[in-house]
């Protein structure tokens, strides 16, 4: 059985539709996390809080466990490309809220709607 794995995986791995897919993937994936990681060590920076940067992690993570199980339902009846292309603009439309937002539960609100828009995406 495993003789016969390599080959498709070798086969998947050098076929030149599926390499950008991959990069792209791998690349999408990694921004993810240093933003996940990022935006409470830059909340902790700008305010000089730790509970805010706590309550900016928790907003960061609540979009996946609660909106996260119920998205994928209403997502399956829409096209996928579209809706990756303007969640990714969204995300980078809050991002750059983000570093003009004047106060704290500005900052929050963007923070949860970038967060939720990576779960679109």
């Amino acid at each position: 059985m495993q003789g016969t794995r390599w080959p498709s995986i070798c086969n998947l791995l050098t076929d030149r539709r599926f390499s950008p897919v991959l990069l792209a993937m791998i690349f999408a994936g990694s921004g993810r996390w240093i933003a996940a990681v990022t935006i409470p060590l830059w909340v902790l920076a700008r305010t000089g809080s730790a509970f805010s940067m706590s309550m900016a992690l928790v907003i960061e993570m609540l979009p996946a466990a609660l909106v996260g199980p119920f998205l994928g339902l209403l997502l399956d009846r829409f096209d996928r490309k579209p809706l990756l292309l303007w969640a990714m603009v969204g995300r980078a439309v809050c991002t750059v809220g983000m570093v003009a937002a004047r106060s704290i539960l500005g900052l929050y609100v963007l923070v949860f709607a970038e967060a939720t828009l990576a779960v679109l995406a």
